[in-house]
Order: structure tokens, then C-alpha cells, then sequence
């Protein structure tokens, strides 16, 4: 197992984190992380989290930046960035940098023990992987939270899925498939588990204040608000189904959703729910039902009103199930599998020049990356339904009921 390691090992240290690495060690003000940071360092300090301009003046204390994103993730996560409070915002940044890496060799290690995959053929799935370096230099925990979705489904533990969900909420829409499969167990340890960190949040934060985060903070995502955020809706590197309906009807101002962009993103997210569980619920042998988790993946992915290259990452899942039937794939499987994954890993740089190279596919290029993760998300249905007539693609272990 080792050996096989040394390989992605070393095309990863030249193409990811040596890369990364002279992109973040002189930046000081740490980007997305300073959320994270301020957050907790509002807790220290008596704050409510919650309220950016507390965060900001805090920031300008310390002469690391004018405004700081608003917090907007569950009470709990607080509790994950806890290492964070002894050290300066640089200092975090670049933990969390370190970290980030460590978890890539995380998930290529358990995609490796548990998928039918070649390791240098997943080592260059990952390497080529563009939203992964994003992801670690924005100072993003995606890929954390990835990995704790990726245990939770080839382990079956209920409680990792539950972390994912209490440090970013999507994860939780995982739990509709287990529900419909009637996986008891396993749901009812998602839910107590989130309990129990809620709990454990109860010395950083009373009841009454992370009742008003489900309340009052978790509402306003429907609507693109999310506390104050002042990045446009319709910033070309956003990829979402919210985002699609938002050029058709755009809001005031581009930092809420007008009413028939929420209204249409609800009916389609509503009736994607639906398609995906009808096929849940079909799907009989267990090679269907993860084949299905990453359609629900890819769904995730593009429902909130926010969806940017950090946010790519969770389609890594998706792809590399998919990628264990390309031997058993028609050419129209293929076909989706290459352009798919092309068009979600490639950088965004490439994304700008292909519009100044093709301008007369200015709009095709820059929803390629929607577009190529819908793609995924049907391939992953079509796998489910054709698993039965297909050999095994996963671990003996995976098999297992």
C-alpha cells in the first residue's frame, strides 16, 4: 500500500503543494479562512459570531484586513477551528493549508482501499484536480468535510456524516437516501450525533443563540443573503442552479435572489429531490445505492445560491465512482466521463481565455463547469442503473450490507 503511494506522492508535491505553497506563504490578510479565525476569536472575546462588522473590527484591530465574510455555518463548527485561537491569522492560514494537504492524502488513501481504481489513474484524477488547489488556497475546509463524507459512506458511519453536516449544513441532504433505504442506524446516529455536538457547543454558545442560527442566520441561504455577504450572485465563476434562474430574473441589487429566481430554484431542487429518490428507491444492490450518493453529491453541489471552485471539490466523489466503469462504459459513457471531468478540473484562468479564444461560446464556457457537473450527475444514475448487470466495482468490504 506504500509503495503504491510513492507515485501520487510525488505528482502530488509538484503540481499541488509546492504551487499552492508560493501562493499562499506571503499573504496575510488568509482569505476565506479569516472567517474561521475571527469567528472564534469573537467567541474569546464575548461576540456573537454572527455578526460580521463584530468580526471586521476585530480584523482592523489587528491591522490584517478592513472586512472579514460573514459566519455563517452551524454553532458546532466552532467548535472545529477551536486549534485555531492561540495563533495569529498567517500562523492559521497556513495550518489550515498543512491540514488541507493532509486530508487530500486522506481521501486518496481511502479511495484507494476502497474503489477498483488504478493508483496512478487516481493519482492523476487528483493531481489534475484544479478546485482541490482552489480549495487550499482560499483557505476552504471542503476538503475536510469531503473526507468526512467519504468515511461516512464507505465506513457507514452515521456520525461522520453528522460532523460534515454541523461544520457546513448541505451534507445532511445524504441523509434522504439513508432514509429511504431505511438505514435506521445510520440516521438516527447522524441526528443523535448532531445533538451531542450541539451539546458540547453549549460552553461557547447558549441555546437561545444558536436556536436564532437555525432561526434567523439559516433562512436567508434560500435567498443568496447569507448575514450581509457582499459577493455578487452573478459573478461568472459561480455554479449553481440559483445562479442559472438569477440571469433569467436578476435581483435588485445581485446580492438576493428576486422572487421567481428563489421561487424556480425551490420547484427545481424540489423535483430533482425527487427524481433522485425515485431512483434510490429503486436501486436494490448496494453498488446502486453509492452510485446514487453521488448523484445526491452532485445535487448538493449545485442547489445553494453559492457554488464556486472550492466548492467543486465535492465532485471529486462522483467522478472517481464513475471512473471504476470506464471499462465496462459505451462511448457515449466515455465521452461524458472525459468532458465531464475536464471541463469541472480545469482552472479557471483556462475558463477566461477559452471566451476570449471561442467568443461565440462565451455562455457554454462559463456554466461548462454546471453544465459538466450535471453531466456527472446523470452518469452516477445511469451507473446506478445499470450496476446490476455489471460486475462488482467496489471492495469486497464495500459490498457487504
Amino acid at each position: 500500500m506504500t509503495k503504491k503511494l510513492i507515485p501520487f506522492i510525488l505528482l502530488y508535491l509538484f503540481f499541488h503543494i509546492w504551487p499552492s505553497y508560493q501562493r499562499i506563504s506571503s499573504v496575510k490578510h488568509g482569505r476565506d479562512y479569516a472567517t474561521f479565525h475571527y469567528a472564534v476569536k469573537a467567541l474569546k472575546f464575548g461576540q456573537y459570531p454572527y455578526k460580521t462588522e463584530e468580526l471586521s473590527k476585530l480584523a482592523r484591530k489587528e491591522g490584517t484586513r478592513r472586512n472579514v465574510h460573514p459566519f455563517f455555518y452551524p454553532p458546532p463548527s466552532l467548535l472545529a477551528f477551536g486549534w485555531s485561537l492561540p495563533l495569529t491569522l498567517q500562523q492559521g492560514y497556513l495550518a489550515l493549508f498543512v491540514l488541507n494537504h493532509l486530508c487530500v492524502f486522506g481521501l486518496f488513501w481511502l479511495f484507494m482501499r476502497n474503489l477498483s481504481l488504478e493508483p496512478l489513474l487516481l493519482g492523476v484524477l487528483f493531481v489534475g484536480f484544479s478546485p482541490l488547489l482552489d480549495c487550499i488556497v482560499m483557505g476552504q475546509v471542503n476538503i475536510g468535510i469531503l473526507l468526512l463524507i467519504s468515511v461516512a459512506i464507505f465506513q457507514r458511519r452515521g456520525s461522520f456524516l453528522s460532523a460534515a453536516a454541523m461544520i457546513k449544513m448541505s451534507p445532511a441532504i445524504l441523509l434522504i437516501p439513508f432514509g429511504i433505504w431505511k438505514k435506521w442506524t445510520f440516521v438516527l446516529t447522524a441526528i443523535s450525533f448532531s445533538i451531542i455536538f450541539s451539546i458540547f457547543s453549549l460552553p461557547i454558545m447558549v441555546v437561545e443563540e444558536q436556536i436564532t442560527f437555525y432561526r434567523e442566520v439559516l433562512p436567508q441561504f434560500s435567498s443568496g443573503s447569507y448575514s450581509g455577504l457582499r459577493v455578487p450572485i452573478n459573478l461568472p465563476s459561480n455554479h449553481s442552479i440559483p445562479d442559472i434562474w438569477n440571469q433569467l430574473w436578476p435581483g435588485e441589487n445581485q446580492r438576493k435572489l428576486s422572487s421567481n429566481a428563489q421561487q424556480y430554484s425551490f420547484l427545481t431542487t424540489f423535483f430533482l429531490l425527487g427524481v433522485l429518490s425515485y431512483f434510490s428507491w429503486k436501486g436494490k444492490r448496494q453498488e446502486s445505492k453509492m452510485y446514487m450518493l453521488g448523484a445526491f453529491i452532485s445535487l448538493m453541489v449545485l442547489t445553494p445560491v453559492y457554488t464556486y471552485e472550492h466548492h467543486l471539490v465535492f465532485m471529486l466523489l462522483p467522478i472517481v465512482l464513475v471512473a471504476q466503469r470506464w471499462k465496462s462504459f459505451p462511448f457515449f459513457g466515455r465521452a461524458i466521463l472525459l468532458v465531464g471531468y475536464f471541463f469541472i478540473a480545469w482552472p479557471l484562468s483556462w475558463l477566461r481565455d477559452a471566451q476570449e479564444f471561442f467568443p461565440q461560446l462565451h455562455w457554454i464556457i462559463q456554466e461548462s463547469k454546471f453544465l459538466s457537473s450535471v453531466l456527472i450527475g446523470m452518469l452516477c444514475i445511469y451507473c446506478s442503473l445499470e450496476s446490476a448487470k455489471c460486475n462488482s466495482a467496489f471492495s469486497s468490504a464495500e459490498r457487504e450490507e
